[in-house]
Parts: structure tokens; sequence; C-alpha cells
């Protein structure tokens, strides 16, 4: 797959509930820490998308 040089997927949560959005990035975390996270990636041939470490509004950084 071809993707342009710097891509950013990502959720939308609502601002009135950050547990959520933080719950989700713990998860996302764990997923990078246990290394589940490159097997999809790896699985689905998108290793391209990879980001070092999730976080929150990368894309406005």
């Amino acid at each position: 797959m071809n993707f342009e040089p710097k891509v950013f997927l990502g959720m939308i949560f609502n601002k009135q509930n950050p547990q959520l959005r933080d719950a989700f990035l713990k998860a996302t975390e764990a997923m990078h820490a246990d290394g589940s996270y490159d097997a999809i990636l790896k699985k689905w041939d998108v290793t391209v998308i990879d980001l070092p470490k999730p976080g929150v509004n990368l894309a406005t950084s």
C-alpha cells in the first residue's frame, strides 16, 4: 500500500469524557509495550503508518 509520508490515524472522543480517551490511550500503550501493535501492522502490511508511541493530538504537534 502507498501512503503519504506522514499519516495520522486517530479516534475522536467527547471532551466531556476524558476518562474514555485516557483508557483508550492506556490500552494502546499496552499494545505497544507487548508487541501486539507491531504484529497487527505487520499482519495487515501497513507498517508504514507505525508511530513510535501513541499519544493525544499528535497531528497538531
